[in-house]
């Protein structure tokens, strides 16, 4: 497979799909095909090994740096790819191979090559966010709205999570579409430090996603609801979860009769509170919904 880079004007193609930081793995996946290598050490890696292309992110649907290996890299390194990118890159029509090149930044990315010391010469390049780009956030994007129309009481905070993962991040309905990164931004009552709190849930987050109202029109609109340790919401509320614990296990299940059209649920199997949610399972299965494990 031939890859094609350029920038023009300051936006990045990548055989001629355009690429905005953050990007979702899934999109460069349509470009480069499904990765070769997979794995997670400290973050996410995702290598496409016959192509020279690698990367690295902490949520699947926001990958800020896209590394392109032209040359052996000097030091081992267990993330690099295992062959060298042979593609074109091109600047604003200008032709780029291994030539030293000063870094480009543009308003919301950054255009830099890889040196193992200031006098070997570049063995790669990578695109990435401009980390100083900094977008006008709408003083009132993040205030909970009233609404006049009626509005779903959940008994289990955990099915709302799921329910607001597909509003939000799958139909895009669920207005505002909440990040992270931004609302720390946007938060003026103290200082978020993601990198330190996002661990654990923060409770300005859990706040905002617990008074978030989900009104009976919009509940008409879920048809199937998939459970997965790679659903976006988890990333949001708690921004380095690893999937690997209980914390998200759904109990009560009582809260997916009030969504009418509603035809399948997927759900993380709760093993410690297996006879109480088979009951509510029970209960979902008699109202004609199939309830699946994932």
């Amino acid at each position: 497979m031939k890859i094609n880079v350029k920038v023009q004007s300051g936006k990045l193609f990548i055989n001629d799909t355009e690429i905005e930081f953050p990007v979702h793995r899934q999109k460069l996946e349509a470009i480069f095909g499904k990765p070769s290598r997979l794995y997670y050490n400290i973050n996410w890696k995702c290598v496409w090994d016959h192509l020279g292309i690698y990367t690295d992110y902490g949520v699947w649907d926001k990958i800020y740096r896209i590394h392109f290996l032209q040359k052996p890299y000097p030091i081992e390194k267990e993330n690099a790819s295992r062959s060298f990118f042979e593609g074109t890159l091109s600047i604003d029509d200008k032709q780029i191979t291994t030539e030293k090149v000063e870094q480009i930044t543009w308003k919301k990315m950054v255009f830099r090559q890889f040196k193992y010391a200031e006098t070997f010469e570049p063995f790669g390049f990578c695109f990435e966010f401009n980390y100083q780009y900094r977008k006008e956030i709408p003083a009132d994007k993040y205030l909970i709205k009233t609404t006049e129309q009626p509005i779903v009481a959940f008994q289990d905070f955990k099915f709302k999570l799921l329910v607001i993962d597909e509003l939000m991040y799958k139909q895009q309905i669920l207005k505002p579409k909440f990040d992270l990164y931004e609302f720390a931004e946007w938060y003026k009552k103290r200082s978020i430090d993601i990198e330190e709190e996002g661990y654990e849930e923060i409770a300005e987050v859990t706040d905002f996603f617990e008074r978030l109202p989900i009104t009976t029109d919009q509940a008409a609109k879920v048809e199937n609801l998939y459970q997965d340790a790679g659903n976006l919401i988890y990333g949001e509320i708690q921004r380095f979860w690893t999937g690997e614990d209980d914390q998200y296990d759904i109990i009560n299940l009582a809260d997916a009769l009030q969504f009418p059209n509603l035809k399948k649920l997927t759900i993380f199997k709760a093993i410690e509170q297996e006879e109480k949610q088979q009951e509510s399972i029970n209960l979902l299965r008699e109202n004609g919904i199939d309830v699946q494990f994932f």
